[in-house]
């Protein structure tokens, strides 16, 4: 069963390329990357746990009804012209204000590192990663303020645009490390390899759909994902286990695999016990967020559940909160909206369009974090902050300091759209 599933994956998932000629069209990627989890869980051993066959069609099912999703949007959108290239100066004014955010960002790191040490004493809990962990999984946060990390979502969001303006040239390389740098430095701090992960994706991502990158980055940029993820495991006690008598290469690749795939394998187990995790509920939580935001007395649910299995982790995957709220409704009618809304983005991408443009680094590190929780649907403040962004990025008046140089701008050639 588990070989077949792997086969109708992968060659949805070559089919779905040879449509867009790209692996990042969302519905190769996101069958390619699924054919890749199925995969590693047959290869990785997680104790006596083992994917079920139930969840294995729910991937399937899954992986196809996204990729009818992705069709849909394409017959949508059609074919359009290009929107017109941002000019010189707007570039130079949006990464002026890149670079005045993200060093702010750098200058708040002290104030943060001071803020979870008093946290760690409060709690009396000695180990500075141990603390942190723990303080972001309540729910008031250990009395950590709360725009430590809203600033460091945004500075997360201007990282994807000063990837999407990239264009090779010096300043735009500085620009970027800059961008990317300082909201990086940020998550370290917060010991959460998600927001690494998904930033370090984002960014490769966007730059990779516009051709900004060698093969040699991309390898490079994986080495330092990759290697931040183990790092901040070890230090929370979750890292290889180099003692098993097994080789440190393959106790790296287990670790890995675990953070990755264990999820899905106790997806299996949690469709068998639904009510042993938690109440329902968060499917709708971006519904919830987002009327929260306006102002409306609502209860927001919890974005943290319970565990299946020290040997697993966390069993989230994107179909989680759908299967305990709707069943097998829930998860076609999110594959599908999901394939949709991803397709639209990666179409109106190729337009052009600078919201769509720097979305594709969340499309993107949403799907290839799909396996350990929803990341496209589950908040609402990601979307709004980027397209409030972008709003006033693109809309508003260039003046004063962040004009500076404009004027030298015009002779640049290859201006990114």
């Amino acid at each position: 069963m588990t070989l077949l599933a792997i086969s109708i994956l992968l060659v949805q998932a070559i089919f779905m390329y040879m449509v867009a000629g790209s692996w990042l069209f969302p519905p190769a990627l996101y069958a390619a990357y699924w054919a890749g989890v199925v995969a590693f869980s047959a290869v990785i051993q997680f104790g006596d746990y083992t994917m079920t066959a139930n969840a294995l069609m729910v991937f399937l099912a899954g992986s196809i009804v996204f990729s009818i999703g992705g069709y849909a949007a394409m017959k949508c959108v059609g074919k359009k012209e290009p929107i017109n290239p941002v000019s010189p100066s707007r570039k130079r004014f949006i990464q002026n204000c890149i670079m005045v955010y993200s060093a702010g960002l750098f200058a708040l790191l002290p104030l943060f590192f001071s803020n979870l040490k008093s946290v760690g004493e409060t709690l009396e809990i000695e180990e500075f990663a141990v603390a942190a962990r723990f303080a972001f999984g309540e729910s008031d946060r250990a009395g950590i303020p709360r725009y430590f990390i809203s600033l460091t979502s945004i500075g997360g969001l201007l990282a994807y645009i000063a990837a999407w303006l990239y264009d090779g040239m010096r300043r735009d390389r500085i620009v970027l490390a800059v961008a990317v740098s300082a909201p990086l430095a940020m998550n370290v701090l917060t010991f959460g390899r998600t927001p690494i992960y998904m930033l370090i994706a984002g960014v490769m991502a966007i730059m990779s759909f516009r051709n900004a990158v060698r093969i040699r980055g991309l390898l490079l940029a994986g080495f330092l994902g990759v290697s931040l993820i183990v790092s901040l495991g070890s230090v929370l006690g979750k890292g290889p286990d180099f003692d098993s008598g097994k080789s440190p290469l393959y106790a790296i690749v287990e670790n890995v695999a675990i953070y990755f795939v264990g999820g899905p394998v106790g997806f299996g187990h949690i469709m068998e016990a639904p009510a042993s995790v938690g109440e329902p509920g968060l499917s709708l939580r971006f519904f919830t967020q987002a009327a929260l935001s306006l102002g409306m007395d609502i209860s927001l649910p919890k974005i943290v559940l319970g565990y299946f299995s020290d040997v697993l982790g966390n069993v989230y995957t994107i179909y989680f909160a759908y299967w305990l709220d709707w069943g097998w409704w829930g998860v076609v009618v999110m594959a599908a909206l999901a394939g949709f809304v991803c397709t639209l983005i990666y179409s109106m991408a190729r337009q052009g369009d600078p919201f769509a443009g720097a979305a594709m680094g969340m499309v993107v590190g949403a799907i290839l974090n799909s396996a350990t929780g929803d990341w496209i649907f589950l908040s609402s403040i990601p979307w709004l902050l980027l397209g409030l962004l972008v709003l006033f990025l693109w809309s508003m008046p260039i003046l004063g300091f962040f004009s500076t140089g404009t004027r030298h701008l015009a002779g640049e050639q290859g201006s990114a759209p």
